[in-house]
């Protein structure tokens, strides 16, 4: 009888390879296989529920959290998320922060699907919806996870073969990728979100490819067509969602010729004439059409992100990647080849995992006597070893897929490794999210190894026993960390732990106090000591600067601002903030120097271009201040600030009908703007039209009704229209909010006067 383990009809057990597994008896070996098999099939029934429980137990507790640390920036702060008004084409025109992605100050990062996701939830909820933000990416990495059971299968079942055990061993596989702890920032950081996307299409890539590969063998050529122009489609939103994704045409082409086509890639079948076989399918004009397409889309898809980027690379700084900038090439090498060691040992053993691992989190090596040096010597000792057993070792189904695990952990790696451009940072654990399906392939594929050469059943013990540890240790870790991820400043403190020099994580802590807790002093102690670590770190100079300059301290926060932008002349913020603490000092020409540098490097800045409506509002040049104040609301429409002083400065200079215009189109983009509602109400005022103020007032306060200033305002109206009821409620109600305020009691005093001397009079 014709085994169900067998690939013939052999009478014993045989497992893909064709090792013998043991020779039990008849009944035994029945009763055992029916066992198994039964197993089987109920693991690959469940696996579904298995894979989308494992990510929502182990991190459900995270929904909750908050938008902190990347996420402020590309969610919170990014007017392609926020800003309904923005248009959808601004996310195909900026990076994943919101910036124009042609300027020279942008990081170049293109990930507008990504972007796109984040803007239809926040359509759909008309806020910020954190919750829902959480909540889809755990079901984002659950979907990838169960992807993962159907790539695996092909890798495992070498693309053709689809046994039992197949379904057994992927579905292992995609159990280790969902429990490992160094993806928990890809799923607990909102914008980890460019990881889960690039990965799901990632992984419908490689499936599409597999299904155009069998289409050219038993259906049309247009089918195949068809096929393969999904696949390119796929692969194109995986670069789309995040850049990494770019490498799934890579991996397809290293798949076709290592698993479908089994190459040989023995050095000793290099020197004979190149014969490759398959296992089902004839060699022919489909394979070299497959490479060609693949090879051109890739060319094409490069020239395409180039050209997005303005053909202009992002420019970093020391402080960013600190090995880049070593001075001479041995020593790039040596720190680069460190830096693959500790991504290694992160992705090996995950026991070291820090939300940012740069600015003196690893230190340079800098001689050759440093003990370090052993991990570069061991970390390329052990990818020789790999190499050398790839070219070396007869063809294999276990040696083809260690070639295909190994191709995909390092190909995806690729980009982060600084080999093809130098990155922006040192260590990033996202970036080992899609390295990761190679190194748990691996890992599991060598314990199927194991377990197969062996009879030995007290091994097979210690070896599953081994793997469940390791399922259970991740499991743990993963958990943990999504504890950390529920808390800001507790990210921020077990960051400490792990990089105790890290100047970064005190900017940090230093800005969550300030910003948060609203805790200057910490604020100011956390800067201080993370200049302290790096005296190049022209942010937080910056921000040190800005709390000083709000205690009254202008001198040192001019100083201070001077240095940050002596170390970065690009950092725009930074002249900006110089140009504002100047204005402070009435130092007015040094501060129009400063904010005009500022739009030099950020044309058309609105926050800039608002501040330097200030600087001409108080220097007296009325003209220039409108100017700016329209450019930049015309920028960043309504810009409620710039719009509000605008209306201000008209309002001063007696020009009430402007000032009416102007909050009135304002109003329309913006209507819930209550100090807006306020602006147009008391021009309206001024103006005699009473009838045409009162429902603007009845709008600001009804929009701001802890603002005692409106309800005074509100009260020199009726007071002036004579409804002198009215006028007193008005001015009770804000000096209730507000009993400071002079001249609403002197107000409230002169109509209590008025009313009793008309009562008097009757």
């Amino acid at each position: 009888t014709q085994s169900t383990w067998g690939e013939g009809n052999s009478k014993f057990a045989l497992e893909p390879d064709g090792c013998t597994v043991g020779r039990p008896t008849c009944h035994s070996l029945s009763l055992a296989m029916m066992t198994r098999s039964l197993l089987m099939d109920s693991i690959q029934t469940f696996n579904p529920f298995i894979i989308a429980a494992v990510p929502a137990l182990l991190y459900a507790n995270t929904i909750w959290g908050g938008l902190f640390y990347d996420d402020s920036e590309a969610i919170s702060n990014n007017r392609d998320v926020t800003d309904p008004t923005s248009s959808l084409s601004a996310i195909w025109e900026h990076d994943f922060w919101g910036s124009n992605i042609s300027l020279a100050t942008s990081h170049k990062s293109y990930r507008p699907v990504t972007t796109l996701t984040f803007r239809i939830q926040r359509y759909l909820h008309g806020a910020l919806p954190t919750v829902a933000f959480h909540s889809l990416n755990i079901i984002l990495h659950s979907l990838v996870c169960f992807l993962l059971i159907q790539v695996y299968q092909l890798f495992f079942g070498l693309g053709i073969h689809r046994l039992p055990s197949y379904r057994y061993w992927s579905l292992l596989s995609a159990l280790l990728f969902a429990v490992h702890p160094v993806h928990s920032e890809s799923v607990l950081a909102c914008v980890g979100r460019a990881d889960l996307l690039s990965a799901i299409f990632f992984l419908a890539t490689i499936i599409a490819f597999q299904s155009a590969i069998k289409s050219a063998q038993s259906e049309s050529t247009i089918s195949f067509i068809a096929k393969l122009s999904l696949c390119l489609l796929l692969s194109l939103l995986s670069m789309l969602s995040k850049e990494q994704g770019l490498t799934v045409l890579a991996v397809c082409s290293v798949y076709d010729i290592i698993i479908v086509c089994q190459f040989d890639s023995r050095i000793i079948s290099l020197i004979k004439p190149i014969r490759l076989k398959s296992l089902n399918y004839q060699i022919n004009l489909y394979f070299i059409s497959r490479q060609l397409i693949l090879l051109i889309w890739f060319l094409l898809l490069i020239i395409f992100r180039w050209a997005v980027m303005g053909y202009n690379s992002p420019t970093f700084q020391p402080i960013d990647n600190p090995a880049a900038f070593a001075p001479t090439q041995l020593l790039r090498f040596i720190n680069h080849s460190y830096i693959y060691s500790i991504n290694g040992f992160i992705i090996m053993f995950p026991v070291w995992l820090c939300f940012d691992w740069s600015m003196g989190c690893i230190s340079l090596i800098q001689s050759t006597s440093n003990i370090r040096l052993l991990c570069v010597l061991s970390f390329w000792l052990l990818f020789f070893l790999l190499i050398g057993y790839i070219l070396s070792a007869p063809p294999s189904q276990s040696k083809r897929r260690i070639s295909l695990g190994f191709a995909v952990l390092i190909i995806t790696f690729l980009p982060a490794s600084n080999l093809l451009f130098t990155v922006g940072f040192v260590i990033a654990e996202r970036q080992l999210y899609l390295p990761t399906i190679g190194y748990c392939f691996l890992i599991v594929a060598g314990l199927q190894t194991l377990t197969k050469y062996t009879s030995n059943q007290s091994y097979r013990f210690v070896l599953w026993l081994g793997f469940a540890v390791v399922l259970s240790s991740f499991s743990a870790k993963s958990y943990l960390r999504s504890l950390d991820w529920q808390d800001e400043r507790r990210l921020y403190a077990t960051g400490l732990s792990v990089c105790p020099n890290n100047a970064k994580i005190f900017y940090n802590l230093g800005k969550v106090s300030a910003e948060v807790f609203s805790d200057s002093d910490a604020a100011v102690a956390y800067y201080r000591r993370a200049i302290e670590l790096n005296p190049e770190y022209d942010q937080a100079f910056n921000n040190l600067a800005n709390i000083l300059s709000s205690r009254g301290a202008l001198s040192e926060s001019v100083r201070l601002l001077r240095e940050s932008v002596r170390i970065n002349p690009r950092f725009y913020v930074g002249w900006m903030n110089l140009g504002v603490a100047l204005a402070e000092t009435r130092a007015f020409p040094e501060a129009e120097d400063s904010y005009t540098e500022a739009l030099r490097l950020r044309p058309g800045y609105p926050d800039c271009l608002y501040n330097l409506g200030n600087l001409y509002r108080d220097w007296g040049r009325h003209s220039d201040a409108i100017r700016a104040y329209i450019s930049a609301a015309n920028q960043q429409p309504p810009h409620s600030a710039a719009t509000n002083n605008l209306v201000v400065l008209l309002g001063e200079l007696g020009r009430h009908r402007e000032a009416v215009t102007v909050a009135k189109g304002a109003l329309a983009l913006s209507p819930h703007e209550h100090g807006l509602l306020h602006h147009v109400a008391k021009s309206l005022t001024l103006l005699g039209d009473y009838a045409g103020a009162e429902p603007y007032y009845a709008d600001a306060i009804r929009l701001g009704p802890d603002v005692a200033l409106y309800r005074a305002s509100a009260g020199v109206l009726y007071h002036k229209w004579g409804r002198f009821d009215q006028a007193e409620a008005e001015y009770v109600g804000s000096l209730r909010l507000d009993p400071n305020q002079p001249t609403t009691a002197d107000n409230l005093n002169k109509l209590r006067e008025k009313k009793r001397r008309q009562s008097q009079g009757r």
